[in-house]
């Protein structure tokens, strides 16, 4: 069970193991995060995150998420996430956060936005990397970049590196793998300057190389959300509302881009006398019959500061078919704004 002061040492090795420069205030709000939705029973999502390592800030998302859930909700309110079973029912893929309020499930699925193949693959390789650095007991943190091209036959020669230069590593400078003229991974190691470790910790992984992601972003999108609807294995009814939630920034997905994902692409037609008209192309997720009695809605949210304890802005897109369930989707959040399919999307200011 986390207490007062498991709370303030877990906020000091998550924001260390993430290279942040936390200030007390901020080391004090995670602190508090983190035990208020313990004491709601969101033990697996702290858990979670003082995992971190590999995604440490979508997790840091998700638990900016839970934590506006239990505030908004009170302590009455049941919040789950993700339970094996709920009332009598196995789950085959646990939905992210489940809400229990006037007799209705409200199943919240939140996605990261698509992680391609090779993101994939780095993905378990910096999981096998992270395994295998338990072995080496030095105090530090470190941080592994992969190239598109790391395997995972690079995987057990990169941690002999590791093991050879952990202790006695220079922060900050950065060791190469193979060698410097054929780069396959990028590996920097640091001191606590408070936590304590047993083994050598990974504070976080990116990736090394610039690559152009094909397809815009409203594509890139449309499939995370068809990712996320599979945790759904039941369609809306009376008693269960299922939604989507994902982060957005203004530098990689706008409002107009979820918008275009969700209802279809803005289409704009020219008449003979310069008339103008606007419509969508039907090719919107909520369009496609596979998952259009799945989702009733897909919430969007937007750092209100570019911290990472920040508040949201929550935009909720709302699937025409179940518009007439809209006062019960607002039982869930205080949205800032509710989006519904026939409306021009400015991005967010």
């Amino acid at each position: 069970m986390i207490d007062e002061t498991n709370a303030a040492n877990i906020a000091t090795m998550i924001f260390e193991g993430a290279k942040w420069a936390a200030s007390d205030e901020e080391l004090k709000q995670l602190s508090n995060n983190i035990l208020a939705l313990e004491q709601r029973g969101l033990t697996k999502l702290n858990k979670r995150l003082i995992e971190g390592g590999t995604k440490i800030w979508d997790t840091i998302a998700e638990h900016n998420f839970g934590f506006e859930l239990i505030e908004y909700h009170p302590s009455n309110i049941p919040i789950l996430y993700e339970p094996n079973d709920y009332q009598g029912r196995a789950l085959r893929r646990p939905p992210d956060f489940v809400i229990q309020k006037n007799n209705i499930t409200f199943w919240i699925q939140m996605k990261k936005l698509s992680m391609n193949q090779k993101e994939n693959r780095q993905s378990n390789a910096i999981k096998q990397i992270k395994r295998l650095a338990q072995d080496i007991k030095v105090n530090k943190f470190f941080w592994c970049n992969l190239s598109e091209h790391f395997d995972f036959a690079d995987v057990k020669p990169l941690i002999d590196l590791i093991s050879a230069n952990a202790a006695y590593s220079i922060d900050d400078q950065k060791y190469l793998y193979p060698s410097p003229s054929h780069i396959k991974a990028e590996v920097i190691f640091w001191k606590p300057q408070k936590a304590l470790f047993e083994f050598l910790t990974l504070g976080g992984s990116g990736d090394l190389d610039v690559v152009n992601v094909t397809g815009d972003a409203k594509i890139q999108i449309r499939s995370s959300l068809m990712n996320a609807a599979g945790a759904f294995d039941w369609d809306i009814d009376e008693r269960n509302i299922n939604l989507i939630a994902m982060e957005i920034d203004n530098a990689n997905h706008h409002l107009i881009d979820v918008g275009e994902a969700v209802f279809g692409d803005e289409v704009f037609k020219f008449g003979a006398n310069g008339s103008q008209t606007w419509d969508r192309d039907n090719n919107g997720f909520f369009n496609n019959l596979k998952f259009h009695s799945k989702v009733a809605g897909v919430i969007a949210v937007h750092r209100k500061e570019h911290l990472p304890l920040s508040k949201y802005n929550k935009y909720i897109f709302v699937n025409e078919k179940y518009r007439d369930r809209l006062e019960q989707i607002n039982l869930v959040m205080d949205f800032d704004r509710i989006i519904f399919f026939n409306e021009l999307i400015n991005d967010i200011e």
